[in-house]
C-alpha cells in the first residue's frame, strides 16, 4: 500500500543510510529524507552532479547508477561524469589543558609562617588560550600527608589564597600544591609541592606574682627589710629570668627603690642601706620575666611602715689621769647610728645656765662618729670653766 509519493527524482535510486533515506535523482542530485512513512519530509539536497556537458555528444545526462558508500565519503556518476564527495564529520579539537602552575609563595622550605598566610601560585597558562575557570587547592600535614584543607573548585582564589584560620597548627610543616581548570572544564596537573614550618605559639608572659612579705599594711618594719613575693609560674612552662622591684613612698608615690631587671633576687630581695627613712609608709609590687622576653603584670601593691627611731641615749664618761670629760651619744638599742640620722644631730655648750638660749653654743665640728656612737672630747683643769651640755636632734 502507497504511502506517499513524490515527484522530480526520475529514475534514480535510494539506499537506507544510518536511518537516514539517500536519494540520487536521476539529474544528478543527492537528497536527504526522513523516512517518515506518513509524509515526505526532505531534510537536505545538494546537486553533486551538474550535467552541463555530456562527454559523449549527442547522449544525453542520466544518472541511474546506485551511489557507493566508503570511509565517509559518497561516490555517485552519471552516464557522462562521477564525483567523490567527503561526508565526514570533522573531530572536534580535542581541549588540552592548562599547564601545571609553579608555587611562588612561601618559598620552599620557609619557616616561622602565619597560621594564615597566603599562598601564591603563577599565572594561568593555557596551550589553547582558554581562560581560568577555577583552581583547587590543597594543603597536607608532614609527615602523615593528611589533607588538612582543600578548596574544591574555588572561582575566586585562582592565583593567591589566604588559608582559613583554625586549618594550620603551629610549630608544624606542611605542604602545598595547586591545580588549575581551564574554561572549558579541563582541569591541569598540580603543582609541584613544597613546604612550609608555621610560626610557634605567641609567648605568654608569667603571671603576677604576690607580695607575700611583709603582710599588708606591716608595721615597724626595718630600713633594711626583706620583700618576698609567690613563686614564678608562667603559663608556656618557660623559666624565670629576672624581677622587677618598685618601692613607692605614700602618699606622693615617688619611686625611691627600683631594682631593674634582677637576674639574682628573683623572688625576695632585701632593701639596700640608704633607701628607706623611719616612720615612713611605702608600697611595694614586683613583675617577672620570663626566658623570652616577656614580662608580666606586676603584683598588687601592698604597704608597709618602717620603724621609727630608737632613742638616743647619752653616756659620759672622766678620764682621772687626762682630765678629759667625753659625750657618748648612741641609739638606745645598741644599733649603730647611721650618718643620715648623725647629720641631724647637734650638740649644744654652756657655761651659764642662767644665760637661757642666747648662752649656748653649738659644737657639731667637734663630733666624732666612731663604732655607731658620736662622741666628744671635752679636756677639764681647774682653770676651765665648767660646761653643761644639751643634745638635740632634728625631724
Amino acid at each position: 500500500m502507497v504511502q506517499w509519493t513524490q515527484s522530480g527524482f526520475g529514475y534514480g535510486s535510494v539506499l537506507l543510510v544510518n536511518g537516514t533515506v539517500l536519494a540520487l535523482t536521476e539529474s544528478g542530485a543527492l537528497v536527504l529524507v526522513e523516512p517518515d512513512p506518513s509524509a515526505y519530509r526532505e531534510l537536505v539536497r545538494f546537486q553533486a552532479l551538474n550535467g552541463s556537458s555530456s562527454s559523449i555528444p549527442g547522449l544525453p545526462v542520466k544518472c541511474w547508477n546506485v551511489p557507493a558508500i566508503s570511509n565517509g565519503r559518497i561516490y555517485v556518476r552519471s552516464t557522462t561524469e562521477a564525483v567523490g564527495l567527503d561526508v565526514a564529520l570533522a573531530a572536534a579539537p580535542t581541549n588540552r589543558p592548562p599547564q601545571a602552575p609553579t608555587n611562588i609563595s612561601p618559598p620552599d622550605g620557609a619557616t616561622n609562617q602565619l597560621l594564615t598566610l597566603t599562598l601564591q601560585a603563577s599565572a594561568f597558562n593555557d596551550p589553547d588560550g582558554d581562560s581560568h575557570a577555577s583552581s583547587q587547592w590543597i594543603i597536607k600535614s608532614s609527615p602523615d600527608n593528611a589533607i588538612v584543607f582543600e578548596s574544591a573548585n574555588d572561582t575566586n582564589n585562582k592565583t593567591s589564597i589566604i588559608v582559613p584560620a583554625g586549618k594550620l597548627s603551629n610549630s608544624t610543616t606542611y605542604s602545598w600544591s595547586v591545580s588549575y581548570t581551564d574554561s572549558n572544564g579541563a582541569e591541569g596537573p598540580a603543582s609541584a609541592p613544597t613546604s612550609f614550618t608555621t610560626q610557634p605559639p605567641a609567648n605568654s608572659p608569667p603571671l603576677a606574682p604576690i607580695n607575700l612579705s611583709p603582710p599588708d599594711v606591716a608595721a615597724n618594719q626595718p630600713l633594711t627589710l626583706t620583700l618576698q613575693a609567690s613563686a614564678f609560674n608562667d603559663p608556656d612552662g618557660d623559666s624565670q629570668a629576672s624581677s622587677h622591684w618598685v618601692i613607692k613612698r605614700s602618699p606622693d608615690n615617688t619611686i625611691v627603690f627600683e631594682s631593674a631587671n634582677d637576674t639574682n633576687n628573683k623572688t625576695s630581695i632585701i632593701v639596700p642601706a640608704g633607701k628607706l627613712s623611719n616612720s615612713t609608709t611605702y608600697s611595694w609590687s614586683v613583675s617577672y620575666t620570663d626566658t623570652n622576653g616577656a614580662e608580666g603584670p606586676d603584683s598588687t601593691q601592698t604597704v608597709f611602715t618602717t620603724q621609727p627611731l630608737a632613742p638616743l641615749r647619752l653616756l659620759s664618761t672622766l678620764t682621772s689621769s687626762t682630765g678629759v670629760f667625753q659625750l657618748l651619744i648612741g641609739n638606745a638599742d645598741g644599733s649603730p647610728l647611721d650618718t643620715n640620722r648623725t647629720a641631724s644631730i647637734n650638740v649644744f655648750a654652756s657655761t651659764d645656765l642662767t644665760l637661757g638660749l642666747s648662752g649656748w653654743i653649738k659644737l657639731n665640728n667637734s663630733l666624732t662618729l666612731s663604732n655607731g656612737r658620736l662622741s666628744l672630747d671635752d679636756p677639764q683643769s681647774a682653770a676651765t670653766a665648767q660646761r653643761f651640755f644639751r643634745v638635740e636632734e632634728r625631724p
